[in-house]
């Protein structure tokens, strides 16, 4: 779940992942897609993506890797934030936290579009 995704590389390596046969889902924000955003990228690659479908922002920049891992913090998938911005991204290994965030996940796609 991601507010706004514009680095090539992350893209890259959601890409990656699923060409290796890794099941990947990204719900978007849909007021930050755009000419930048990776959206129309990994749709091509055949990953499935969604658009957030709330009336006011899905602001969430999180990542569930594996069950087990949860990327979280204010860091949006982009290169003003890597490059520019004052971010924070936490990386947690914990199953339960991971399970909170997938049900999180699910709901949000469950009504994206």
């Amino acid at each position: 779940m991601i507010y706004s995704f514009t680095l090539d590389s992350i893209g890259d390596a959601v890409m990656g992942a699923h060409r290796k046969g890794i099941d990947t889902k990204v719900v978007f924000e849909e007021s930050q897609i755009n000419e930048y955003s990776e959206y129309p990228r990994l749709a091509a690659a055949g990953i499935q993506v969604r658009n957030d479908t709330n009336p006011a922002l899905m602001h969430h920049k999180v990542a569930i890797i594996d069950g087990c891992i949860i990327l979280v913090g204010s860091f949006n998938w982009s290169g003003i934030a890597e490059d520019d911005n004052n971010e924070d991204l936490l990386v947690i290994r914990s199953s339960d936290l991971a399970s909170a965030f997938e049900q999180e996940f699910q709901r949000i796609w469950s009504i994206g579009k």
